[in-house]
């Protein structure tokens, strides 16, 4: 047994507390370690306490005399389906990864899937599956995972969200080469804050299409790099002068549509609802949703949300 910290990095300090049970807990600690920065002892804000055990199918076998709810993920970031079963317990079987069992408790078990286990590849799955985990831990903490990006400066944060390839990443990254403070080009953390709606952080990787960093000199040096499907991933610093807040809070929220160059016009609440709701309403378990379903109402109450063509001018 071990007690090893893993720390998510900038979201306000969020570390995640892994008690390790086995050699396929610490193995799954490592593929988390991948992913996020490593803390000292004794600094965890949120307490994943979990088991994981390796070669699930006996288990998942009898699991499987369940409802099938819904279907996550997709071919580039791997496969995966939620269930529920009649104890009052939910399970995501990942694609090559395993299955995530939440038991009547709230507590998770990790059954991973033995080759995965064994393989020393990083694959969709295995990043799919960790992302899940993950991600659970960050709603028990009161976030709100958007599929966004996000820049500040000078005290204004503004966030880009929209559909995949509706440009989210390039509008951040030419921001950020501007001058702009980076918090994230695909996935950001929200939740309200005394000043309003806050903004942190998910991770310091950016997820950058080869088509994309062919537009910025900055990421001339990925050229000859193999991406990870068809995007390129990298720590931001590394390749732009910027920083990474730990949180700011959110002034403007810009949703990029179309191909045109409309200019950006104040949504009502309700239109702001209908564009962030595909990206915002992020949830694993089904009963986290009526909640997720709040904060994306409130959100786009109390937030000014705009309307903005993909090759219009943004007044920096």
């Amino acid at each position: 047994m071990s007690d090893t910290c893993w720390r998510f990095p900038f979201g306000r300090g969020l570390l995640l507390s892994v008690n390790g049970l086995d050699e396929a807990s610490e193995r799954l600690c490592g593929w988390l370690a991948q992913r996020w920065d490593r803390a000292e002892p004794g600094q965890a804000a949120v307490c994943a306490d979990f088991r994981c055990t390796v070669d699930y199918r006996s288990c998942a076998i009898a699991f499987r005399s369940k409802q099938v709810l819904r279907d996550l993920g997709d071919t580039q970031h791997g496969r995966a389906a939620v269930f529920a079963s009649a104890d009052g317990a939910y399970g995501v079987e990942v694609e090559g990864f395993g299955t995530i069992i939440r038991d009547a408790g709230g507590r998770l078990n990790v059954l991973l899937d033995r080759q995965a286990a064994q393989s020393a590849e990083d694959s969709p799955g295995r990043w799919l599956g960790c992302e899940i985990l993950t991600s659970h831990y960050m709603t028990v903490a009161g976030y709100c995972l958007a599929h966004a990006g996000g820049v500040c400066r000078d005290g204004r944060c503004v966030l880009w969200t929209g559909e995949s390839g509706a440009g989210k990443t390039t509008r951040v990254l030419e921001l950020v080469a501007a001058g702009w403070d980076y918090i994230g080009d695909d996935v950001v953390m929200l939740r309200p804050g005394p000043a309003g709606w806050e903004v942190s952080p998910y991770r310091r990787t950016a997820h950058v299409s080869v088509d994309t960093c062919r537009r910025f000199v900055q990421l001339s040096g990925l050229a000859g790099r193999k991406p990870f499907g068809d995007k390129h991933l990298f720590d931001i610093a590394q390749y732009f002068d910027t920083r990474i807040p730990d949180r700011a809070a959110v002034d403007e929220i810009y949703f990029l549509h179309g191909v045109g160059d409309e200019p950006p016009r104040r949504l009502s609440a309700s239109e702001a609802f209908e564009c962030l709701a595909p990206g915002f309403l992020y949830y694993i378990w089904p009963d986290d949703g009526p909640g997720m379903l709040d904060m994306v109402l409130a959100m786009a109450s109390e937030v000014p949300v705009y309307g903005i063509g993909r090759g219009a001018e943004y007044e920096r």
